[in-house]
């Protein structure tokens, strides 16, 4: 269905009913997103958000059951790393200006490291 009027965007009931008034068919729209359409699946009865709007054609294009909210992202910048080591050493011999890793066996587990 096509309509010559505007639908709230935040929602409300659509009748459609017959010259003497009786109903065949009603709807609440509930929120439609700006920029966007409703209408039922390939004329069927699940209804469905359109990005094009068909007036007069079948609604067969890519369609969505609905919208996420945007994301609330409040974390404070940078980052964190957490590193479990269990029962590993960590053995160094320095050459020189030269400290080289010989070999990992710590001799007791570390719960966590944290970097910041």
């Amino acid at each position: 269905m096509h309509t010559n009027f505007k639908i709230k965007s935040e929602g409300e009931d659509v009748v459609l009913s017959n010259a003497s008034g009786k109903i065949l068919d009603s709807y609440n729209t509930g929120y439609i997103p700006t920029d966007r359409s409703k209408g039922r699946i390939k004329e069927g009865d699940t209804w469905s958000f359109f990005e094009i709007s068909t007036p007069g054609q079948s609604n067969d294009k890519i369609n969505y059951q609905g919208f996420l909210n945007s994301p609330n992202i409040n974390v404070e910048s940078g980052f964190i790393i957490h590193l479990k080591i269990y029962q590993s050493h960590i053995r160094m011999r320095m050459l020189g200006f030269i400290i080289q890793l010989m070999a990992i066996n710590l001799t007791k587990t570390l719960s966590y490291f944290q970097i910041q």
